[in-house]
């Protein structure tokens, strides 16, 4: 017998609890930021100097901008922003140094699912061009949001007349951590290539797929779906589901969460399991890569309510990944 943590309600208790309110952004740092108390004079002062800079009455609005600012000279200078958008291309065009780089990826269809723990890009201030060094070790989607992610602290204390000197000798906050990681996501996936997933789509499958177009992390194009700038939105939330060793001999027992985005719900990470015949284990049940969606009672975790969830499974019998998208339906 599987001893199970409960991750959904009963249909009966389940009927009573409305869908949870949109998040401003259902990466949790952002979402964070977003929801700072205070007015900006509470902000940290590389994020007020910044944001009054580019004239913006909020700092993600600031970043909007001056991404915006970068891809119309990658436009200009490259007859169009097509995907992949070259990070050397955007640091040249930024006047920044890039070392360390590799150029090419080992797969073009690799899925880099791993979440964006730990430091995975270094930037210095020496002399008049920063420097953003990617160590050797990182792999090829990951390193390219981590340029981009550097390039965007590069844009928060950028002046006219070169660099913020005040600001790039302090400590970066988690506002500014937060902002830089969006500001990755705008670089690389920018609003007029990221349109919202259709109805009648299986959105995870569209993430995924966003994933390889762009050439980032599943991590990253997730949560470029539900950044606050994408219009229409309607999700509010993803997870990304792997087995782990387990008792249970039945699937929905072996899943746990693995990461997570969904803005300030808390998600149980390793601590729960999937519920029988949820759509998320009818997805990992079957071999091979497997898409399925359905609308159902859900709670894991303080994410409660009635959702549209789409689901994509894949790998092989004794590690199965699966991520599940949550929307309003």
């Amino acid at each position: 017998m599987c001893q199970l943590s409960c991750v959904y309600l009963g249909e009966m208790e389940a009927a009573t609890k409305p869908a949870l309110a949109l998040p401003e952004a259902i990466d949790s740092e952002l979402n964070k930021a977003l929801h700072r108390n205070g007015s900006l004079a509470d902000q940290p002062l590389a994020i007020r100097r910044f944001t009054a800079r580019t004239g913006a009455g909020r700092p993600h609005e600031a970043m909007k901008l001056a991404t915006a600012s970068v891809l119309m000279a990658y436009d200009n200078a490259h007859s169009g922003v097509t995907e992949p958008i070259s990070v050397e291309r955007l640091c040249l065009l930024s006047n920044v140094a890039l070392s360390g780089f590799r150029p090419s990826p080992r797969s073009s269809s690799n899925i880099s699912a791993a979440p964006q723990n730990g430091p995975t890009g270094f930037l210095e201030f020496a002399g008049a061009q920063p420097i953003i060094r990617i160590p050797p070790y990182v792999e090829f989607e990951r390193a390219r949001v981590a340029v981009a992610h550097e390039l965007a602290h590069v844009l928060i204390h950028k002046k006219a007349d070169g660099y913020d000197e005040a600001t790039i000798r302090l400590q970066s906050s988690p506002t500014e951590e937060a902002l830089a990681e969006y500001g990755a996501r705008l670089l690389l996936m920018p609003s007029q290539t990221t349109t919202a997933a259709c109805d009648q789509e299986n959105i995870a499958v569209w993430c995924v797929r966003r994933a390889q177009a762009a050439r980032v992390t599943l991590h990253s194009a997730v949560a470029r779906l539900g950044d606050p700038d994408m219009r229409n939105r309607r999700v509010r939330g993803a997870i990304l589901w792997r087995t782990k060793s387990s008792h249970c001999t039945e699937i929905h027992g072996q899943l746990t969460p693995y990461w997570h985005l969904c803005g300030d719900a808390f998600i149980p990470i390793g601590k729960c399991t999937a519920r029988k015949n949820s759509v998320v284990a009818s997805a990992a049940q079957e071999p091979g890569r497997v898409a399925t969606s359905s609308t159902e009672q859900v709670h894991i975790g303080s994410l409660v309510g009635q959702f549209r969830v789409d689901a994509l499974s894949w790998g092989k019998e004794i590690s199965r990944v699966v991520l599940s998208v949550f929307s309003v339906p």
